[in-house]
C-alpha cells in the first residue's frame, strides 16, 4: 500500500519488504538498536539479490525489476 504507484509493480515484493523493514529499523529511537552500516549494506545486497532472483525466475528477458532497485547505486 505504501509503494509509489509510478513503479507499476516493477519491483520484487520480497525485496521491497526487506528494505521497508530495514528502514523501520534505522528509525528506532535508541541508537544502539539501529543496524550498523555494515548490516545496512548487507541487507541491501540481500534485497538486491532477492530482487534479481525473483525477476529472473518470473521473466528471464525482463530485467526492469532489478533495474528499479539498482538506480539508487
Amino acid at each position: 500500500m505504501i509503494m509509489d504507484p509510478c513503479l507499476r509493480k516493477q519491483y520484487s515484493p520480497g525485496a521491497a519488504r526487506k528494505i521497508a523493514k530495514l528502514a523501520d529499523n534505522c528509525l528506532k529511537k535508541i541508537p544502539e538498536d539501529r543496524p550498523s552500516m555494515n548490516q545496512i549494506v548487507e541487507t541491501l545486497k540481500q534485497a538486491l539479490q532477492y530482487s534479481d532472483s525473483s525477476s529472473s525466475s518470473q521473466n528471464p528477458d525482463d530485467s526492469s525489476r532489478s533495474n528499479v532497485v539498482r538506480k539508487g547505486k
